[in-house]
């Protein structure tokens, strides 16, 4: 067994712990068209974009997004960030990349478009950027968490509802071998800080996102707080989920809550209900066992009082570990996704779950074992706008020649596979997924295949 061959890869909990260059269509950078892939399982591909910064190394691909009109695809990595015709594929701009090329520890960079679809927000390690989204002009830059002079990662990055701030969510070091969780609030306009605020939960802690972070926050919709999660580390103890609640105005701590379900917690990914009444947080525990499950707990939002947690043991009853969040639009669910091992393969699978967030009952359960029976680790997760469909993808080993990107779409309400896709590309390496956004009409995944980012949509539609 192996751990994810990205950083923003689920890997199992035991294994945890122990200057603007804009274009319209494509030049000789960047392909739109058929791609050389396979799709399976009756999934339609719409179109899928390549682009190959001709420079040393892989174009590592970061995450994706799409204009609230769903017109434009957006998506982001080591060494740029592209727009595409969400209904054909071509490209409508492109900026150069401004972060170094991922890898170890350092996390592909976040996107996040506003509410209006105006401006293209990116960040990573220790900056935000922003884009017009019409045609790609650079509209400011700002630093995140660096007033410390430690460096930080920033890996999660959100709009409040009424688009005027924009949070931004990592980790960065305090001194020595302690750390802290960094949340920063800007205005969305001009890229001005309005306050940056460092948890700790004592002298020695360490506070840390891990494996990736990508849905380690969340905004309230009624603008009543900004949530963030990650993981605690006191020397001594163990690991703890942490969650903390932020004031929007100035970042003042309104509460902070741990999770200790055994040995070792790694909180990875909230969500918050459209209503602003209850925040739900994800991740992996291991147990006196030895063993990881999937842990979820949910918290009331106002009194910050644990309403109901649940753990999954899967198959093989070893190791299991969820990374990722969703919430459904009217609320009524809350959907995580990680990685299992299965019980006859002794390899990884995807697992999908879905909770009722009044009660914690777990609704369904969805694994997902590629055709090679080989390993197969979720990195990441989306529900439609309309709340029928939920997505996930990852990489999972081919039959023939190394990873592939699998997208796997269930039907929201019980759990049953829609539709399965697999992406391979033109030679014998891994394909390794980037990130992942839905629409009710389309499902859009990119990923780094062959050294270059691909961009891939797919119809959503049942099959």
């Amino acid at each position: 067994m192996h751990g994810p061959r990205i950083a923003r890869g689920v890997a199992v909990a035991a294994l945890l712990v122990v200057g603007l260059t804009a274009c319209g269509g494509s030049d000789e950078n960047g392909t739109t068209g058929p791609p050389a892939s396979s799709a399976s399982g009756g999934a339609h591909e719409l179109w899928s974009a390549r682009y190959d910064s001709r420079t040393p190394g892989p174009d590592t691909a970061g995450g994706v997004a799409i204009s609230p009109d769903g017109t434009r695809v957006f998506v982001t990595g080591a060494t740029a960030t592209i727009a595409y015709d969400a209904a054909t594929g071509e490209e409508a701009w492109r900026a150069p990349g401004e972060f170094p090329r991922t890898g170890g520890s350092t996390a592909p960079p976040a996107i996040a478009v506003s509410p209006d679809g105006d401006t293209v927000l990116i960040a990573a390690e220790a900056r935000v950027l922003a884009y017009a989204a019409e045609d790609g002009q650079p509209l400011w830059v700002a630093s995140f968490g660096s007033a410390s002079g430690h460096a930080v990662q920033a890996r999660a990055i959100a709009f409040a509802a009424d688009g005027g701030t924009v949070y931004v969510h990592g980790s960065g070091a305090t001194s020595g071998r302690d750390s802290d969780l960094v949340t920063a609030a800007y205005d969305a306009a001009d890229g001005t800080i309005g306050w940056t605020t460092r948890t700790g939960t004592s002298a020695g802690s360490q506070e840390m996102l891990w494996p990736g972070g990508s849905d380690s926050l969340a905004v309230a919709a009624d603008g009543s707080a900004v949530y963030a999660t990650g993981t605690t580390r006191v020397r001594g103890h163990g690991t703890d989920f942490l969650t903390v609640a932020l004031r929007p105005a100035d970042g003042k701590r309104i509460w902070a809550e741990r999770y200790d379900g055994g040995q070792a917690d790694l909180g990875a990914a909230v969500a918050v209900t459209p209503d602003g009444a209850r925040v739900v947080v994800t991740g992996s525990g291991v147990g006196p066992a030895g063993d990881a499950d999937m842990a979820t707990v949910a918290y009331d939002a106002a009194s910050a009082d644990a309403v109901w947690f649940a753990t999954w043991d899967g198959l093989a009853h070893h190791n299991d570990g969820a990374g990722f969040i969703a919430m459904a639009p009217d609320g009524s669910a809350v959907f995580v996704a990680g990685t299992s091992e299965g019980a006859t393969t002794g390899h990884e699978d995807y697992a999908t779950l879905a909770y009722a967030t009044d009660s914690g009952q777990q609704l369904w359960a969805a694994r997902y074992d590629g055709p090679a029976g080989g390993d197969d680790n979720a990195s990441g997760l989306a529900v439609s706008p309309d709340g029928s469909r939920v997505c996930t993808t990852g990489w999972s080993d081919g039959t023939a020649d190394g990873a592939d990107i699998a997208t796997v779409a269930y039907a929201a309400a019980s759990g049953a596979t829609s539709w399965e896709a697999r992406y391979d590309g033109t030679d014998e390496g891994d394909e390794e997924p980037g990130g992942l956004a839905v629409t009710d009409d389309a499902v859009v995944v990119n990923g780094t295949s062959d050294e270059d980012m691909v961009t891939v949509a797919y119809d959503a539609a049942d099959r």
